[in-house]
């Protein structure tokens, strides 16, 4: 059995000093399990779900009405498989309605503010290179704003 995550190890639990490297041992392989799954790195999207992409699980899940951002795709394996990345600058819900019947599942986040949701979108999209994304993010017409990754403007 795995030792659970506790940041401090008193000095009962050091002991010998064999003890302690059990446990940060075990600590370590724990996580590399969160880490790894079949031999590739697992990349943590931030964001909350997978949910299914079906009008009342997103009026379940997604209940303001904000900017933000998502992705859309399907598990296998115990594994969400991100297949589009997007954003809403405003309201995130809508924009997941548009969504419905192309995907089976969603991930989103909220964010504080539609650069907020441009930025996160543009670390998805270069971080998981989705192939339903045809080109790069776009930008709000007259922002202004660029890539955090890449630079790009466009």
């Amino acid at each position: 059995m795995l030792a659970p995550m506790n940041p401090g190890i008193s000095k009962q639990e050091r002991g010998n000093g064999r003890r302690s490297k059990r446990v940060l041992l075990l600590r370590r392989d724990n996580r590399q399990r969160n880490l790894f799954a079949g031999g590739e790195k697992m990349r943590s999207t931030g964001l909350q779900g997978p949910f299914a992409l079906a009008i009342s699980s997103i009026d379940s899940e997604v209940t303001g009405v904000s900017a933000g951002t998502y992705a859309l795709g399907c598990s296998q394996d115990d594994r969400f498989h991100i297949m589009y990345v997007g954003r809403a600058d405003a309201d995130l819900r809508a924009r997941l309605h548009a969504h419905v019947g192309t995907y089976s599942e969603f991930k989103f986040a909220y964010c504080p503010s539609a650069k907020e949701a441009f930025d996160k979108e543009c670390e998805l999209f270069h971080a998981f290179e989705p192939p339903g994304n045809k080109s790069h993010p776009a930008r709000s017409d007259d922002s202004g704003w660029i890539c955090p990754r890449c630079g790009a403007s466009g």
